[in-house]
């Protein structure tokens, strides 16, 4: 009975050690791969220009790829090492559980397992041969291709760099210069010859696995700097800033509010509730104890309202703080996803770049006139007064009046100078639609 068992888990062993060497076997294949779709991917002259997102997305590729292989093969040499325990075991038990140690020397020297043997020590070998090539490759520090692959745009090579083993010396700028004949021209050209010679469907792969990461690597970074910095400002707000001003607040001052404008906006509300209550009492015709329950219920409502801008002064406390933890959070992402970044920018100026020139026209247009148009005054006059409010700072109109009558002027013209000196010279199309729609 208890030869079943050893035997049942010797079989369950080998599944397992099977299955993960397998596994690291099939990830070493995706790693060579990528070496050979990267190369014929940079022969073409086409993608120079997103050569910077292509080695962000081989590095993270392999990355990813080696930390299988090697957590597959700690979890192969792991069940090995349970399997030689039980052999060993096994063999030193009494004559009746024998018959297990017997099976797996009779198994061991039967000619199919000694094929399969053989074949598991060549897939071993290739793996170790590949995560080899891996570290090779991996010398050059990433720090190398930050400094200078990143940071100066790709416009000198980077030969320290692991990228530069899986690829020749380039011949030229990493960017197409611009020349007599058009850069579309030549792209057509480049996709052409491609079709001839029968490297089309590994670029289209290429084109789109580097699309793919390039798309989904910016929105989750730029999701991270929408969500993170408020979910991170709200934990520190209801864990640490407000218990502390609440005990600070509420023992250290006796006053309620904490700028005038405050005491005014309360005290007009107390009017408007008033106010209502006669008009209650007077539709429903009640004359007997009016004063009694006016007084009463004003009462009541004052409380209410000084508990509510109680606790809208400690929130108006917090707020600098917790406005803090945001910029510091958007900070720290900005400085620590320096690649996330990059890929960011160059997938917005690619989905920007990928428009018509009239929705490109239409969009500068839509977005000039709602943020520094002649109709965006009441829209700078609304966020002003929040963000006073929000800051608890005291607001005059006068001062809001001035400020958004000159704000807007000074962006807009900003904006029309950018347009004349920089966008007619980029896209002069772009800059005749604007012109035609501003007419």
């Amino acid at each position: 009975m208890q030869s079943i068992f050893f035997l049942s888990f010797y079989k369950y062993l080998l599944e397992i050690s099977y299955r993960a060497l397998h596994k690291a076997y099939e990830a070493s294949k995706k790693v060579r791969d990528l070496q050979k779709n990267y190369l014929s991917y940079k022969t073409d002259k086409s993608y120079r220009r997103s050569a910077e997102n292509v080695a962000l997305y081989m590095n993270t590729t392999i990355n990813k790829l080696e930390s299988e292989i090697y957590w597959k093969l700690v979890e192969f040499k792991i069940t090995q090492y349970l399997i030689s325990i039980l052999i060993r075991l096994c063999s030193t038990l009494s004559q009746e559980k024998i018959s297990f140690y017997e099976f797996y020397s009779s198994t061991m020297n039967n000619s199919r397992n000694f094929i399969k043997v053989n074949r598991l020590k060549k897939r071993l070998a290739w793996i170790e041969a590949v995560l080899s090539d891996l570290q090779i490759l991996k010398r050059g520090s990433w720090n190398e291709i930050n400094n200078t692959f990143l940071k100066n745009s790709f416009k000198q090579s980077t030969p320290t760099s692991w990228l530069t083993y899986l690829t020749p010396k380039p011949k030229s700028m990493t960017y197409d210069s611009v020349g007599l004949v058009p850069r579309s021209i030549i792209r057509t050209i480049s996709r052409f010859n491609a079709e001839l010679r029968g490297q089309s469907a590994s670029l289209v792969i290429s084109e789109f696995r580097l699309a793919k990461y390039q798309a989904v690597a910016s929105l989750q970074y730029l999701g991270c700097l929408i969500f993170l910095p408020w979910i991170i400002s709200t934990l520190s707000k209801k864990i640490f800033f407000e218990p502390f001003a609440e005990n600070w607040w509420n023992t250290s001052h006796f006053q309620i509010f904490l700028c005038v404008a405050q005491e005014e906006k309360a005290l007009e509300e107390l009017k408007n509730l008033e106010e209502l209550l006669w008009l209650d009492t007077i539709m429903t015709g009640e004359r007997q104890n009016v004063n009694d329950d006016l007084i009463t219920h004003i009462r009541l409502m004052s409380m209410k309202l000084a508990d509510k801008y109680n606790n809208d002064s400690i929130h108006t406390i917090i707020h600098p703080f917790t406005d803090l933890v945001a910029i510091l959070t958007i900070g720290l992402l900005l400085i620590w996803g320096k690649k996330r970044l990059t890929i960011l920018n160059s997938w917005a100026q690619e989905v920007f770049h990928s428009l018509s020139d009239t929705m490109k026209a239409f969009l500068i247009v839509f977005l000039a006139d709602l943020c520094i148009g002649f109709h965006s005054r009441h829209g700078w006059e609304v966020l002003t007064r929040l963000f006073l409010d929000h800051l608890g700072f005291p607001y005059s109109q006068h001062l809001i009046s001035c400020f958004t009558s000159i704000a807007p002027v000074i962006l807009h013209t900003l904006f029309k100078y950018w347009v004349f000196r920089d966008l007619s010279r980029i896209s002069p199309s772009i800059v005749a639609n604007y012109d035609a729609m501003n007419e």
